[in-house]
């Protein structure tokens, strides 16, 4: 493992190193794209430069629908850039309804630190000119976004000037050997865009001849591979409109900010460029994919997810995705002794233990003062809970609790409440009272009446008890 330097963030910046597996910080459609725009005109060799587009509805509402921490990318490539100062004119004709597009000038994440903004300008009805310098003067790929409710408005957007094609990639549509004429050809832009099934991933241009010999769809298709096992856990099966996945794709993104390694956030993954080789290769994300794995896993987490677990649940994505590429083999739970160590934090006292590791400050050393003798620091012995549930109750355990949580659209806004709703629903969707295998646990709300409240709610339920003790279980 090599540690990178880590800052706080409520969106869950991680830390890991891929090629050790050792980490800190889903629906496949037939038919026709199901982004959320619709392009008029695609050219393996250059970018259209005239879209014709459907409004959408919001990713705000979809990610409540699906009861999610993190917005999906509500925008779609063109396939285009603008250069650093650069003047661009942009056509806008209204086809039907009242609203029109923004266009998205950079891609988020990309050069100017983790959280680096695109500038967004709200297009209007004929002619705009856009002029780069007057809004943040860096230039960079172009995006658009048209989403409302309501999603009934149509529009025509043409670029007339100032732009630049970027290489394009089109799972399906371009051949490899268009893309490294593209690569090999246009020396003027210093990105990519690489757009599959499920997924945009934006490289710089360096990074993709380096792995032009690629199978580009292999690859595109192994990265929808790994989101549709992450839908499936999520119970994303499409059986109500409240169980369907996401019409939005997810985009993964090489950025440059050297204070982090890999994380997720808002509208997108993002991957160091010393590192992109990880997303870069069909068999770095299908046999040490973790980190990639790990990352869509953190744009699947439900609103339950408090703080303490935020780089632990985000996991039980990353081994279902495991189990999936790599059948009959240990999981990193297993190869890493992570068993052993829950053992032997499980053989404390009850009274000791505390699954979240409240501190009490630090001491004068720097040092946290924990309230409990027996603190869980480690993620990876924190994640063999949520394993033991998913081997004593089956493949169905987390699909029913994460279709549970959308049907009961919950209001949690404390830890406490977060960790009630968990604690409740898993009891629910297994059948048994689980009050003795959390206590042994040591999962604790924030003061003793609180943890026996729960408790008094779980008895509540008349539920028989497991009939064996599921913290020996272990895979």
């Amino acid at each position: 493992m090599i540690p990178k330097l880590k800052k706080k963030h409520l969106n869950h910046l991680l830390i890991l190193s891929v090629s050790s597996l050792v980490m800190f910080t889903g629906c496949k459609k037939n038919g026709a794209d199901q982004s959320p725009s619709t392009v008029s005109t695609v050219s393996t060799q250059n970018a259209a430069t005239a879209f014709d587009l459907n409004e959408t509805g919001t990713v705000e509402t979809d990610r409540n629908r699906l009861a999610t921490n993190m917005r999906l990318t509500d925008f779609t490539p063109t396939g285009l850039y603008l250069a650093p100062g650069g003047t661009l004119t942009v056509k806008v004709e209204q086809v039907s309804g009242t609203r029109l597009p923004s266009l998205l000038v950079g891609t988020y994440s990309r050069y100017r630190g983790w959280n680096d903004q695109p500038a967004i300008v709200q297009l209007k009805a004929g002619d705009n000119i856009i002029n780069d310098a007057s809004l943040k003067g860096y230039g960079g790929l172009l995006w658009i976004r048209y989403t409302n409710d309501a999603a009934d408005a149509k529009a025509k957007v043409t670029f007339v000037s100032g732009f630049k094609p970027v290489p394009y990639y089109i799972a399906g549509k371009t051949t490899n050997a268009q893309w490294k004429t593209m690569l090999a050809s246009m020396t003027d832009v210093p990105d990519v865009v690489l757009t599959g099934e499920r997924n945009y991933l934006v490289v710089d241009r360096l990074n993709a001849i380096k792995y032009q010999d690629q199978d580009q769809d292999a690859l595109l298709k192994k990265l929808a591979s790994v989101i549709k096992i992450e839908d499936d856990l999520s119970g994303l099966d499409g059986s109500t409109d409240r169980d369907k996945p996401s019409i939005y794709k997810y985009l993964s993104t090489q950025h440059e900010d050297p204070s982090y390694y890999f994380f997720a956030t808002d509208y997108r993954t993002a991957f160091i460029g010393s590192s992109i080789d990880a997303i870069l290769t069909n068999a770095a994300v299908g046999v040490d994919g973790w980190g990639v794995w790990h990352e869509l896993g953190h744009q699947h987490q439900q609103i339950w997810t408090w703080s303490a677990i935020t780089e632990v649940t985000v996991n039980t994505f990353s081994l279902a995705v495991q189990r999936n590429f790599l059948p009959g083999q240990p999981t990193r739970l297993t190869k890493d002794g992570v068993w052993t160590k829950a053992k032997t934090y499980l053989a404390n006292a009850d009274a000791d233990k505390d699954f979240n590791a409240y501190t009490n400050g630090k001491d004068n050393a720097g040092k946290d003062i924990y309230i409990s003798k027996v603190p869980l620091t480690d993620v990876f012995v924190r994640l063999c809970l949520f394993d033991q549930l998913n081997l004593k109750y089956g493949a169905a355990f987390w699909p029913n609790f994460y279709k549970q949580t959308r049907m009961d659209k919950p209001s949690l806004n404390t830890t406490d409440l977060k960790m009630e709703y968990f604690m409740v629903t898993a009891c629910k969707i297994s059948g048994n009272n689980l009050s003795d295998f959390f206590k042994k646990w040591g999962l604790k709300l924030s003061a003793q009446s609180a943890t026996d409240a729960v408790f008094a709610k779980i008895a509540a339920l008349n539920l028989p008890l497991p009939g064996s003790d599921l913290t020996l279980i272990q895979e």
